[in-house]
């Protein structure tokens, strides 16, 4: 008697990952914040609110297929949201789309990487963010360029200066990003509108604060700007997430190191400060009036318009 055939099921084959469009507009975007959460993934690349679900799924199938990592930072009470960053199969991806790899964020490079950083970095590209949707908002704007901080560490700016005494040092400008804004209307040429963006958390003391508005200070009368940025004038924007009262602080220690040296009127209309709203819309932030002068902060003033 024979025994029957044993039938043989076959398990049924993964398909290989492959990135597709969303996928690769991800990378693209965490590429663009260096690290970013899900919420700021899905502001950058314009989702909806409702399409939360749709962005988790994208950045989950990018981390477990090795093109993304995933982090969060410890608080005492309990975990922040997961925040992203490009993996080694997502810089290598990233770097065959052409984009440069070299400066980009590791952790496992950075010597003073913790939980302030990260704060840091994360509240920044909000303002990044909101730069980047501006154009959809107003499209008479557009984000021609924009360097981030990681960017500009590894080639910071650096002109000589003088002294309030008037002996001459390096003076070395490293901004958290730098914007390059174009205002194009009824077909005329477009304007170039530059801004150094610094992004203050309150944790900086008189001190160090009015030390880097000096360093500006030699930058800005240096000249060297109008060779790096092709511009007659440029904008150095403080905005602060931590209320008015920094932010009157901030213009008050401006304003003393301004007048520390006498400095021309025009180097005191280069600054501007703001109190950022809790949720940064384009509009608000670039266009509408927000910012303040040092010596006048009575009279809210638009970056852009």
């Amino acid at each position: 008697m024979h025994s029957p055939a044993l039938s043989i099921q076959r398990q049924p084959t993964e398909k290989p990952f492959v990135v597709t469009v969303p996928y690769e507009a991800v990378l693209q975007g965490v590429y663009t914040l260096q690290l970013a959460t899900c919420e700021q993934l899905r502001e950058l690349l314009g989702y909806s609110k409702n399409s939360k679900e749709r962005v988790q799924k994208l950045v989950k199938k990018l981390t477990d297929n090795g093109y993304l990592l995933a982090d969060c930072v410890p608080t005492k009470k309990a975990k922040s949201p997961y925040y992203y960053f490009l993996a080694r199969r997502g810089r290598q991806y990233c770097e065959a789309l052409g984009l440069d790899i070299r400066t980009y964020f590791r952790p496992s490079s950075e010597k003073n990487f913790g939980s302030s950083f990260l704060t840091h970095t994360i509240s920044l590209n909000d303002v990044v963010i909101s730069a980047h949707r501006l154009t959809h908002h107003a499209p008479e704007y557009t984000l021609s360029d924009f360097v981030h901080e990681r960017v500009l560490k590894q080639s910071p700016y650096k002109t000589s200066a003088l002294l309030p005494d008037g002996t001459a040092h390096t003076v070395t400008v490293i901004p958290d990003a730098v914007f390059d804004f174009r205002f194009t209307k009824d077909k005329a040429k477009a304007r170039k509108c530059v801004v150094l963006y610094e992004h203050d958390m309150g944790t900086t003391e008189q001190k160090h604060f009015r030390r880097k508005i000096r360093a500006y200070l030699g930058f800005l009368k240096s000249g060297v700007y109008k060779d790096l940025f092709g511009v007659k004038t440029i904008m150095v924007a403080f905005g602060t997430p931590m209320g008015d009262t920094r932010n009157a602080q901030m213009c008050d220690w401006t304003r003393k190191e301004l007048a520390s040296s006498s400095e021309p009127k025009w180097l005191a209309n280069v600054f501007f400060f703001a109190a950022l709203p809790l949720e940064l819309h384009p509009l608000e932030v670039w266009r509408n009036p927000l910012w303040y002068l040092p010596f006048d902060d009575t009279t809210a003033r638009s970056l852009l318009a």
